[in-house]
């Protein structure tokens, strides 16, 4: 299975010298998921076992604890099961160890994970 993540997308602050949103860099929170995700992730053997693949964007809000919360499904595989994996390996994810303050209360994320069969 290959999970690939788009940056982080953060809830905007404003800025003060523009009074424009400010968009923070969250490279460090990606690769902290991304080392989770990668430990975590098995691909589903119902899914194996009929050749599906898929990609499952997920929704999340990262608190400022690391936990994941309101997680959602943002565009679904196709397939119930790899879309009911990713939300399983999310849950399991969490709390994500933070190396550094988030700077706001939550982070809002979206992370898409792909189901593909080696051939």
């Amino acid at each position: 299975m290959e999970a690939r993540a788009r940056s982080p997308e953060p809830a905007s602050a404003p800025s003060a010298a523009s009074g424009a949103p400010a968009k923070r860099d969250y490279g460090w929170l990606a690769e902290a998921l991304w080392g989770r995700i990668e430990q975590l992730k098995r691909y589903p053997a119902a899914a194996r076992l009929n050749r599906w693949e898929g990609k499952v964007v997920l929704r999340a809000v990262i608190k400022e604890d690391g936990r994941v919360a309101d997680l959602k499904i943002a565009q679904s595989s196709g397939h119930d099961v790899l879309d009911q994996d990713a939300l399983g390996l999310m849950q399991q994810v969490s709390p994500i160890p933070l190396k550094q303050p988030l700077g706001h209360p939550h982070v809002v994320v979206h992370i898409p994970i792909s189901y593909k069969l080696e051939q």
